[in-house]
């Protein structure tokens, strides 16, 4: 770690990624400033983890969120196959909290894009956040 440290300088990171493992697998990684965390929401619900409570647990060392669908052990879908409520929940809380950084939605086809972006539109409209329109 200390040469990969020395090739990218004090101001650059490395973002690790929760896969087939819980996050927590991965706090020495970060505890030492050497990396950030990419934190993988549809991973954590493969893990049966409780993914609002890790959310809140790693937000200030994640970096970057991968959003996507998952049914069964199939992933990477449209977040349509997730009740919507509990996906606005998600992405309420990070408006909530003013997150920076980047939400990636993880699909591989237009369809799962296109029905994944109506979910997060609707979730960060001003009527999804209780504000009236005009």
């Amino acid at each position: 770690m200390e040469i990969l440290d020395g090739v990218l300088g004090k101001n650059k990171k490395i973002l690790v990624e929760n896969i087939n493992y819980s996050p927590s697998f991965l706090e020495p990684f970060w505890e030492n400033g050497f990396c950030e965390l990419c934190l993988d929401l549809g991973h954590l619900m493969l893990g049966q983890e409780k993914v609002i409570d890790l959310v809140k647990q790693y937000l200030d060392v994640t970096q970057e969120i991968h959003l996507h669908g998952v049914e069964g052990y199939r992933e990477h879908l449209s977040l349509s196959v997730l009740p919507t409520n509990l996906v606005h929940k998600w992405l309420k809380y990070l408006l909530k909290t003013s997150f920076k950084g980047v939400i990636n939605l993880e699909v591989f086809s237009p369809r799962d894009l296109e029905e994944s972006m109506d979910i997060v539109l609707e979730a960060f409209s001003p009527a999804a956040r209780g504000v009236k329109r005009v």
